[in-house]
């Protein structure tokens, strides 16, 4: 009875072995497996990092020429308010001088306009002498 338990005890310590190494030798294969995906995962990223500084690049780029443009268009609205005050300026003038001439315009009518005055219409036959 006693080669039959050595044989059983052995069975028991070989399967115990065997299905220990087998799970061992899985959780390996699948560590490999995650390293594999991980290494590729951190390529791509490293690839959509190299992609992203590029375009970050373009765009500081883009904001510096679109920053002097807005520069150069601020100039100009700068130079267009100055002539806008100045026109404004005239335009006040030209409103009392307007002024005046209305003032003297409607002088023009109210003696045109008064009794035995200017009339619009058909003057009629010449009268004679």
């Amino acid at each position: 009875m006693q080669a039959e338990t050595v044989a059983l005890v052995v069975t028991i310590v070989v399967s115990g072995l065997g299905s220990s190494l087998a799970t061992i030798r899985i959780l390996l294969h699948q560590m490999n497996q995650i390293e594999i995906r991980l290494t590729d995962q951190i390529k791509e990223n490293r690839a959509a990092i190299q992609e992203n500084r590029a375009a970050i690049k373009e765009n500081r780029a883009q904001i510096i020429k679109n920053s002097a443009k807005l520069e150069d268009h601020s100039r100009r609205f700068d130079r267009m308010d100055g002539r806008l005050d100045r026109m404004d300026g005239r335009l006040d003038d030209h409103q009392g001088e307007t002024q005046k001439i209305r003032e003297s315009l409607a002088r023009v009518e109210d003696f045109l306009m008064g009794p035995g005055g200017f009339r619009l219409g058909d003057p009629g036959p010449p009268a004679d002498g």
